[in-house]
Formats: structure tokens, C-alpha cells, sequence
């Protein structure tokens, strides 16, 4: 086995190492601001869980009064 061959042998494994790399890094890139905006929102809602939910009993209470009528 010569040089060259050796270096082809090594070579192919790294290049398809470096691939996975970047797809993983692409898709970190697509998820990220995805996985922030989810999280944002998760914890605003856990932090005014009772005004929203008091909100959302209200809009039902108010919409079944107006269907019932």
C-alpha cells in the first residue's frame, strides 16, 4: 500500500465525519431560533399562567352567555 492509497483511506472516513458536522450544525442553526422562541413563550406562560387562564375563563364564560341567549 502506498502513500497516496493510505491517505485516500483516512481521508474518506473525516470527510463524511465533517458532513454529519455540518448537518448538525445546520440544523441547530434552522432549530435554534425555533427552540428560543418555544422556550420564550413557555416561560412567559408559566410566569402569568393565572392572568391568562382568568383571561381565557372570562372569554368563555362571556361566550357562553352570548350563546345561550
Amino acid at each position: 500500500m502506498n502513500k497516496f492509497q493510505r491517505q485516500t483511506l483516512t481521508r474518506r472516513p473525516n470527510r463524511s465525519r465533517k458532513s454529519l458536522l455540518l448537518r448538525i450544525r445546520q440544523l441547530c442553526r434552522f432549530w435554534q431560533p425555533i427552540v428560543a422562541l418555544v422556550i420564550t413563550l413557555v416561560s412567559f406562560f408559566i410566569k402569568f399562567w393565572q392572568p391568562i387562564l382568568a383571561a381565557i375563563a372570562q372569554i368563555l364564560e362571556w361566550a357562553s352567555h352570548f350563546l345561550s341567549d
